[in-house]
């Protein structure tokens, strides 16, 4: 294994010299075939003497964790436990408790506690009743891409990148002296990136060795299976597990023990990996799933009165759903519209017999994800066309219905497919359209129109120890910035006329949901039409779907939260503890083809380092609070990047992104002259 920790601590704070701490990091190898336990030293220093308290890989400290010897290319940091103090595998593992710690959204912890303080500047820690000593807060992140794998293909080999979208909740070990971290990865997370969210606040070297004894890294090893997600390569390594075990018990070490799973979403390799572990997960189980798929979410928005667009199936649609073919086993235990001839049916009753009258309609996966398994049918001509029977005579009733799904299933393949690498039958690369129908199951809905479209959203959290209203905790509100109906970003808050709203339906929703007893992330996404009514302007809202997941909102949000402190009101506005505003806009795709072959760790070092005073402003600020912090960074080799823009104002924050954007295109500029 190649260990990398950079020399230079360009984000570390304004000093220009190198410090000794700098110097022990300066490019090192660890080779683990060689006899030395410890990193090599900087050429011609003598390795003892520069042996480093940061990072520490070595094979005994391996095996000493697990009670077996883990491979030591599969643990890219680990931070330098004394080897006699650590446990080997005791066989059998009792619950860990939760604590102190309102478990389910421990990544909001930080912003949202009572009991917590954050002024940067006094890292003391003292709020209105510490924790320090009490309670050992322990995150393992696992950010598995646990999405069906058919649909996960069409985004190519980088899908994994998006893992590092959930390295936002390395803040905690910023601001809470009490978190420890464990993450893991697909693939190595690279040291500078490590580096740039752990000194964003300009700390100093010896607090970031702190942060960095609280943080370790890991890679799993899986079968070789392309196929396979994080948490299914986790649970093909119980050394691994029992490595990430025994690291949570010694971080907890002389405290009352507290750790939580933090998932992108549940699965039911997640709910295996929290068995295992004996550790709770923090996001829902997998067997709750359904009511995150675009079937179980028209059913949870029927049952708390939350209104939602004309679809299939319907409550009447019961003879047209079956059981899929494959999936997750939460898919098995329900039952689905799986064939396109049913589809045909289901879209055909709401035209004939529920009088809707649209035009177009939104075909959706009930596993896609970001829109990509959608695919928009324009039923215009057949609208327009006149049903009649063999005498001549208007057709009626179930005739007519089979007449006009007749023709409806012929138009599925001229569908309009929002996925670029989706078709109605199989390529050469991807499973077509009408495979996945029958393993995935399928709705649609009428496709909402009107001269002002948004799709704002919200997100929340269900906590199990609160009771009633009080149980549901809106995080964000949002418009979201899509390109059809594919995600691309999001703008913070949501627009004023409809926000408490949509606030309100997601309570609503989220009480339907902990009625199932689901806890943990959700989103709800709406369509917001406005229609001037007897001159007056008026919004109707719609719900779409939900997300029992974290999702493209979800990093944004949790990064403004947990680096300026503070929570959403009962408003929809973000405000920090001193009540004072802050919004933001973020995008998951700023894509410049010119940016291709930039390296993250270049990149990163010149946005630190430049003295070019307009770049220096868009640069994180504690002062202020304000400034753009990027994410996605492995995608930059290949001309894209994430990053969010927070501001005081949603017009600074804008303005901030504009900011970057000019930024980013200056630097494709150059890079294709340069070419």
């Amino acid at each position: 294994m190649m260990f990398y920790l950079d020399k230079g601590f360009d984000s570390c704070g304004p000093s220009e010299k190198t410090s000794d701490t700098e110097k022990a990091l300066e490019y090192t190898e660890f080779n683990p075939g060689q006899d030395s336990d410890i990193m090599q030293a900087p050429k011609g220093e003598n390795t003892k003497e520069k042996e480093s308290s940061l990072c520490r890989c070595d094979s005994s400290f391996s095996s000493s964790l697990s009670g077996e010897t883990v491979a030591s290319d599969q643990v890219q940091m680990i931070h330098s436990f004394s080897e006699d103090n650590l446990r080997t595998f005791p066989g059998k593992y009792s619950p860990l408790k939760i604590g102190e710690l309102r478990a389910d959204y421990i990544p909001f912890f930080a912003s949202h506690s009572e009991f917590v303080s954050f002024d940067v500047k006094d890292s003391s820690f003292l709020p209105h009743r510490s924790l320090r000593g009490e309670t050992s807060k322990t995150i393992v992140i696992i950010p598995s891409m646990d999405l069906d794998a058919t649909e996960l293909k069409r985004m190519g080999s980088t899908a994994e990148f998006y893992e590092e979208r959930q390295l936002y909740q390395l803040f905690l070990l910023v601001r809470d002296p009490s978190f420890k971290i464990i993450f893991l990865s697909s693939n190595p997370v690279d040291m500078v990136t490590t580096r740039y969210y752990l000194t964003l606040d300009g700390c100093s070297d010896s607090e970031l060795k702190n942060r960095l004894s609280r943080l370790v890294l890991l890679n799993p090893k899986g079968d070789g299976n392309t196929n396979h997600s994080l948490s299914q390569k986790l649970n093909q390594n119980d050394k691994i597990l029992r490595t990430i075990r025994n690291i949570v018990e010694k971080f907890s070490e002389g405290e009352s023990p507290s750790c939580g799973l933090s998932f992108f979403c549940g699965s039911d390799s997640n709910d295996e990996i929290s068995n295992k572990l004996k550790v709770r997960s923090l996001e829902a189980n997998g067997r709750h799933l359904y009511f995150g798929s675009k079937q179980g979410s028209r059913q949870i928005f029927r049952k708390c009165g939350v209104p939602c667009a004309p679809g299939t199936p319907d409550i009447e649609d019961d003879d047209l759903l079956s059981t899929p073919q494959s999936g997750d086993s939460w898919s098995r235990n329900h039952r689905f519209i799986c064939d396109p001839h049913n589809l045909a049916i289901g879209i055909a009753r709401q035209i004939v017999l529920k009088n809707v009258k649209s035009s177009k309609w939104v075909v959706k996966l009930n596993q896609g994800f970001s829109g990509k398994g959608n695919a928009c049918l324009n039923l215009e001509e057949i609208l327009k066309k006149k049903y009649i029977d063999s005498n001549g005579l208007p057709l009626y009733g179930n005739d007519l219905v089979n007449a006009v799904a007749q023709d409806i299933e012929m138009e599925f393949p001229n569908m309009n497919f929002e996925c670029k690498t989706s078709s109605w039958k199989r390529d050469a690369t991807h499973a077509g359209y009408a495979e996945q129908i029958p393993r995935l199951g399928v709705i649609a809905e009428a496709f909402i129109e009107g001269s002002v479209v948004t799709s704002p959203s919200v997100q929340a959290v269900i906590d199990p120890k609160l009771v009633g209203e009080h149980r549901i905790e809106i995080l964000s509100t949002h418009e979201q910035v899509l390109s059809g109906q594919v995600y691309t970003g999001c703008i913070n808050p949501a627009s004023e006329p409809y926000r408490s709203q949509i606030v309100k339906y997601t309570k609503k929703i989220g009480e339907a949901l902990a009625e199932e007893s689901i806890v943990g992330h959700f989103s709800s996404d709406f369509i917001a039409v406005k229609k001037c009514i007897n001159g007056i302007d008026q919004w109707t809202i719609k719900a779409i779907e939900l997300n029992l997941r974290q999702g493209g909102t979800t990093h944004p949000y949790s990064t403004m939260a947990i680096l300026c402190g503070g929570h959403t009101d009962f408003d929809g506005v973000f405000r920090t503890k001193e009540g004072r505003q802050r919004s933001y806009v973020a995008t998951d795709n700023y894509i410049d083809h010119r940016l291709k072959g930039l390296k993250s760790k270049d990149f990163l070092r010149e946005f630190s380092s430049t003295s070019d005073p307009s770049i220096r402003k868009l640069r994180w600020s504690e002062d202020t609070k304000t400034g753009v912090i990027f994410h996605l960074l492995p995608f930059l080799e290949y001309g894209k990047i994430g990053f969010t823009a927070i501001g005081e104002t949603p017009e600074e924050a804008d303005l901030l992104f504009k900011r970057v954007s000019d930024m980013l295109i200056d630097i494709a500029e150059k890079r294709s002259h340069s070419s």
